[in-house]
């Protein structure tokens, strides 16, 4: 099936190329392609055998013909060098005196409200699922999380998402105040539209930009997660898996989150961390029962990590955009290599 496109029509030869680069790494994620076109003639000979998504006119660029092209496009823009509205009926209009990121989320929201037609899931890469769950607390669970994810991120596209109740993201990533996978929650349970755009509204990023971990905001009441449908956290991840282009997902499982068993089943790989002392060892064993009572083919992808042994390490003692290098990281690299894992962690 063909990947939905992204065009932007504009001479000045430099933005074009930064909106490029930009652009094809983020709206890759989308399952977009990204094409940029400097002549006003090559775009208009392309759109004869081509439809795009969307459409960026740059109004340095007019007075072109727009109704020569408006009607080989799903959702139209004009690149605005100023305040000016209204350049033609059926046009959006966005600024470009704006980071390209931020650009690009701005676009996204155009395509969302323009009514066309949402991504089709078979357009999508298969994904990777890892959760991480450790039945004892001050097991280091979030840090491996972070930690897995900032690996499997050098290595493919990778997302982050956290059932916390009490996350600490607020404070640790500085997304105090931003929307979060609870206004994903919300656009799921009213069935809207364009669902996969809205989410890549959300995401933020950890970590150098041409790698790293992207991750959505977790929720910041604790009551949003554990009074959460079990059925709707499902949607989530089965959104994400179905209608975007991460390669890899980790969960990271807050204790006492609804419907927790058949979360794990949508796993195709648990990491357990497990502390030395006993109480840690009983409550790990304890689950690690109830999971091969629920299903013993759940119970083989549970993978249980020895943390005892380790030196001071995690969020408490490393930024985290850094985690990916302290003794956690070197114990997540290890078992990636011993499980296969190390060269290619993701599907192709």
């Amino acid at each position: 099936m063909t990947r939905r496109e992204i065009i932007l029509a504009d001479g000045d030869r430099d933005y074009a190329g930064a909106f490029l680069t930009e652009a094809c790494e983020t709206a890759g994620n989308w399952g977009f392609a990204v094409r940029v076109f400097t002549e006003w003639a090559e775009l208009v000979r392309f759109l004869e055998t081509h439809r795009a998504a969307v459409l960026i006119v740059a109004e340095t660029l007019l007075p072109v013909p727009l109704e020569t092209v408006e009607a080989r496009a799903d959702c139209r823009i004009v690149l605005t060098e100023g305040s000016r509205r209204g350049f033609r009926e059926g046009w959006f209009s966005v600024s470009r005196y704006q980071s390209l990121p931020d650009l690009l989320r701005r676009v996204m929201k155009k395509y969302a409200a323009s009514g066309a037609p949402d991504i089709p899931a078979a357009s999508r890469a298969a994904m990777t699922v890892y959760g991480v769950y450790a039945p004892a607390g001050g097991c280091l669970q979030t840090s491996l999380a972070v930690t897995l994810g900032l690996v499997l991120g050098e290595r493919c596209r990778t997302l982050l998402l956290n059932l916390e109740g009490t996350s600490g993201f607020s404070s640790l990533f500085d997304c105090r105040g931003q929307k979060d996978v609870t206004d994903l929650m919300g656009e799921i349970a009213d069935g809207a539209g364009h669902q996969a755009e809205k989410l890549q509204l959300l995401i933020r990023h950890l970590g150098p930009e041409e790698a790293g971990l992207d991750y959505l905001p977790p929720a910041s009441a604790v009551q949003d997660i554990l009074e959460a449908p079990p059925s709707l956290l499902e949607s989530v991840v089965t959104l994400i898996g179905e209608q975007t282009a991460w390669e890899a997902l980790v969960i990271d499982f807050g204790h006492g989150v609804p419907g927790l068993m058949p979360l794990l089943m949508l796993c195709d790989h648990i990491w357990m961390p497990v502390g030395s002392g006993r109480t840690a060892q009983a409550k790990t064993e304890e689950f690690l029962r109830t999971v091969r009572l629920w299903s013993r083919e759940l119970a083989e992808r549970c993978l249980r990590l020895p943390i005892a042994a380790l030196p001071p390490c995690g969020l408490d003692k490393t930024p985290p955009a850094l985690m990916d290098t302290d003794p956690l990281g070197q114990l997540v690299r290890q078992q990636l290599s011993l499980s296969g894992k190390e060269e290619r962690p993701c599907p192709a």
